[in-house]
């Protein structure tokens, strides 16, 4: 009875404010359910916004719901110790937004910020309606991997994580997923395009340091 007043009463905010977009807050009280996404537009994840954590949140959350429903905002949690791009990286996963000092960034800072705000725009359609393949499970691991691919398969972006591992540590290769196998495939920082069948059987490497993370666009070649 709780919930179809909640969700009678939500119904009735929505179809009196058609123009409001809809914040259901959030996976920690219980109100993340599929039922609510037929009346609010986006869920705030967690209050948790640390940013390694988030990757194993956010993981959970993708599980049942789709990546443009999942708010990821970048903040200023634990910012001595984890690194703005780092951060927006983890963001970029889901809909990016910002909730950090700007002021506390600096010149540098809101500069670095400004380039990857500019970045997700271009990727935002692949991030938000493509298919997730889950490479590396930030739940089970220090190396997180996400693969997102266009649904006509012909664009990609790879995201990964490493939190903390000591060293020395030996990364594992990473198989792409969802190419088309006999398409050639141009992976941002190298060189030479390869099948789709190279990337995803062969693998690439994954050099990043502890707190390092690293965002790889991937074209198709006609």
């Amino acid at each position: 009875r709780y919930v179809q007043g909640l969700y009678a009463l939500w119904g009735k905010l929505r179809a009196a404010h058609p123009q409001v977009i809809w914040q259901s807050c959030s996976g920690g009280g219980g109100r993340a359910d599929l039922g609510m996404l037929r009346l609010v537009d986006q869920i705030w994840t967690s209050d948790n916004t640390e940013a390694t954590a988030r990757l194993a949140i956010q993981e959970g959350f993708l599980q049942l719901f789709p990546a443009n429903t999942m708010e990821a905002w970048v903040t200023d949690a634990q910012a001595e110790r984890i690194s703005l791009t780092f951060r927006f990286h983890a963001s970029m996963c889901g809909s990016l937004g910002v909730g950090g000092h700007l002021l506390h960034w600096g010149a540098e800072g809101r500069a670095t910020a400004a380039a990857l705000i500019a970045q997700y725009k271009t990727i935002r359609p692949i991030v938000q309606l493509g298919d997730l393949y889950r490479l590396h499970s930030a739940q089970q691991g220090a190396l997180a991997a996400l693969q997102f691919v266009s649904k006509d398969r012909r664009e990609s972006v790879l995201f990964l994580f490493r939190t903390y591992l000591p060293e020395p540590a030996i990364l594992p290769l990473i198989y792409l997923r969802g190419l088309e196998p006999t398409a050639l495939y141009r992976v941002e920082g190298y060189a030479e395009p390869r099948s789709g069948a190279a990337w995803m059987y062969s693998g690439l490497p994954c050099d990043l340091g502890n707190f390092e993370s690293r965002l790889l666009q991937i074209q198709r070649q006609d």
